[in-house]
């Protein structure tokens, strides 16, 4: 994982003020809780801690700023914050990050190949990211027994696309737990003629790997275990009667095909 000091290196404090002014992050007597300074401290707590809480942003606030902030203030200013802000700062990164790429990285992983109709090479996979519900007002709920209701799930479908990560999609709905539904329904919408799709075993409904074959995509996915039930000859006598009939056995095999 990359270090937050490296990010913010890449990221100095008059770009994140003059692209919070851009998207008009602060309002005229936003002068304590800047959006940049909140930009930072979720970067932080993103990059370092497993849970991101409003009281952990207060707590990284302070150690940042030296003065307190309302844990309740983070609540506020990030459901005011525009996610343009956000995606601004994204397409910076990977604006000075995409020439970094070696020549076969960029030749592998770029949108198109060098002639038209080329497939493209795409990975892909889903992430989770944890926050309070505080911050939030989507999510997908964890589903746990406990029923965390103060807990929102991000789940992100992401494509590595020319070296860097590429956001195809954020999931809203509870389906979306599913990487069959999340994965599955994300490529079909964003798949086209000769791509080849990379992606696990998490995907591995069988109507949606047929719709990606039937719009002209390819995909390479690990071969999901499956049990088969298999007839054999054996000696007891059986139903029929009659030593030597075929007696219809169900075994579990996992992880083989038939051979037929």
């Amino acid at each position: 994982m990359i270090a937050l000091g490296k990010l913010l290196d890449l990221l100095p404090p008059d770009l994140l003020a003059r692209l919070a002014l851009e998207h008009q992050v602060d309002a005229k007597n936003q002068a304590r809780l800047r959006g940049s300074t909140v930009f930072v401290c979720l970067l932080n707590g993103l990059l370092n801690h497993g849970d991101l809480t409003q009281r952990l942003l207060e707590e990284i606030y302070q150690q940042r700023m030296g003065r307190k902030a309302d844990h309740s203030s983070f609540g506020k200013r990030l459901a005011a914050i525009k996610p343009s802000y956000f995606a601004a700062i994204f397409a910076f990164l990977h604006g000075r990050l995409a020439p970094q790429a070696t020549a076969g990285e960029a030749q592998a992983l770029k949108l198109g190949g060098p002639k038209a109709g080329e497939p493209r090479l795409r990975f892909v996979d889903a992430t989770l990211v944890t926050l309070s519900a505080k911050l939030l007002g989507f999510g997908l709920c964890g589903g746990t027994s406990r029923g965390r209701a103060d807990r929102r799930s991000v789940k992100s479908v992401l494509a590595l696309e020319g070296g860097l990560p590429r956001l195809l999609r954020v999931c809203r709905d509870q389906p979306e737990s599913s990487d069959c539904v999340a994965l599955g329904d994300t490529m079909l919408a964003q798949t086209r003629p000769g791509d080849l799709w990379v992606f696990d075993k998490g995907m591995h409904d069988r109507a949606r790997l047929l719709a990606l074959s039937e719009a002209g995509a390819f995909f390479v996915t690990p071969h999901k275990q499956q049990g088969l039930t298999s007839s054999r000859a054996c000696g007891c006598s059986g139903r029929s009667g009659r030593a030597g009939g075929r007696c219809r056995t169900r075994s579990r095999v996992r992880g083989s095909r038939p051979s037929c």
